[in-house]
């Protein structure tokens, strides 16, 4: 019986491993897209000289600069006892809220703006205390998209339905429910959404305004929107990017414009692209999964020229995703948040990761330095607990790194000087 027993189990572990690799096979290198032309427009969208993507003139091209960036550098342990300030070991961090939100973020002034699931508010956390960005209750939210500058958010509840909601003027907007991965431009003035129905022919990537004033169609998605990822950059030329899989040499990745611009491709290793734009200038973070590294992420540093984003590449060496990572106000510096541990196959199902202990790491993105700032570290009743991070924020005098920790639903800081 128990020989049966093993024989059972044995033949259920090779299903579910033949299982999975046929699934990132198919969802990640499988490729029979042909380019995305656009056919008309979506409903209530105005076309205007839509490109193609996969334009660009000449092969795929990505420079991967010889050898990493210098290796992490480690600061001296500062025995078993936290410190009050990072130093690349333990370290103690306070609660920031007492209740759990959703996506903080800094304002204009530099202030954290949340929303906080346990009043259903949004607050502005001042010198004085919370105070109320609007006296507006906003009744089980599930995800906030928030603009640069902390005025205006995306506000998403669970029947899929969404509004924009200006915190300046007090209005509320709607917006139709078919768009999802709706973002901000940074002028905060102008968003992007892909727009999913039904019918492939109505699915398109948009531009549009709060006020619904703009609303313009910048490519036709068709059946394979999935591969479409929105992401604006710095200079609000790049809206999206397109992944496409070319088996063993990796996946190639269609920057697309809003205005015709005729981007270069560019290939990257391995498979799951994501990324996040610095806040100027032509550089991005951006994680994808290799085979040799057991299909977890790894994070790449990507730069090019305006129309040639990505032509330059980097390996950080760093296991962990961009958006577990955010930039300083000037964006030659990243800090990211880089898992303990992190299994194999967590890049394709990042579930794995859920409450993994995270470590902070400051990247100097001119000189190629990476160290580890510190292990953020609280206890609760005498017992340490796991820091499970999830966004990342810094203040802009770089001296606090605030967070959310995904076990408790709490914004965190961590000083670092």
């Amino acid at each position: 019986m128990d020989r049966t027993r093993r024989i059972l189990l044995i033949i259920g572990l090779i299903v579910v491993v033949v299982g999975v690799t046929a699934l990132i096979y198919f969802f990640f290198f499988k490729s029979e897209t042909p380019a995305l032309t656009p056919v008309g427009p979506g409903v209530s969208i105005t076309p205007g000289g839509l490109p193609q993507i996969g334009g660009a003139t000449g092969e795929p091209t990505s420079q991967t600069e010889a050898g990493r960036l210098q290796g992490v550098v480690r600061q001296p342990a500062a025995g078993t006892k936290p410190a009050a300030i990072a130093n690349g070991a333990l370290t103690d961090i306070q609660a920031v809220t007492n209740n759990s939100v959703v996506e903080p973020q800094l304002n204009s002034a530099g202030q954290l703006v949340y929303y906080d699931k346990g009043s259903n508010y949004f607050y502005r956390l001042t010198a004085k205390g919370a105070e109320r960005l609007s006296d507006q209750a906003f009744y089980g939210a599930t995800k906030i998209t928030w603009s640069s500058s902390g005025d205006k958010a995306v506000i998403y509840y669970p029947d899929d339905s969404k509004i924009i909601y200006d915190f300046n003027k007090q209005q509320q907007y709607s917006v139709p429910k078919v768009f999802s991965e709706i973002q901000f431009a940074k002028d905060g003035d102008h968003l992007a959404a892909k727009q999913i129905t039904k019918d492939p022919n109505q699915n398109w990537l948009v531009v549009f305004s709060p006020d619904g004033k703009i609303m313009k169609g910048v490519e036709r998605l068709g059946e394979y929107g999935s591969r479409v990822t929105v992401n604006w950059s710095a200079d609000n030329q790049v809206v999206a990017f397109l992944q496409e899989g070319r088996g063993a040499s990796g996946a190639e990745i269609f920057p697309v414009g809003q205005n015709k611009e005729n981007f270069a491709s560019f290939m990257v290793p391995g498979f799951g692209f994501e990324s996040l734009w610095a806040p100027s200038g032509n550089t991005f973070l951006f994680s994808s999964s290799l085979a040799e590294n057991g299909f977890r992420p790894n994070l790449y540093i990507g730069r090019g020229l305006a129309d040639n984003p990505g032509s330059s590449q980097t390996d950080l060496g760093l296991q962990t995703t961009p958006d577990k990572c955010t930039f300083n106000a000037v964006g030659d510096v990243a800090y990211c948040a880089v898992p303990e541990n992190l299994p194999a196959v967590s890049g394709p199902f990042p579930q794995l990761a859920k409450g993994l202990q995270h470590d902070f790491y400051r990247i100097d993105l001119n000189s190629g330095q990476i160290r580890l700032l510190g292990q953020p570290f609280f206890t609760i009743e005498g017992t340490p607990q796991s820091v499970d991070v999830g966004r990342v924020l810094i203040s802009p005098d770089e001296s606090e790194l605030y967070f959310t920790n995904q076990s408790t639903g709490r914004i965190y800081k961590m000083r670092l000087r």
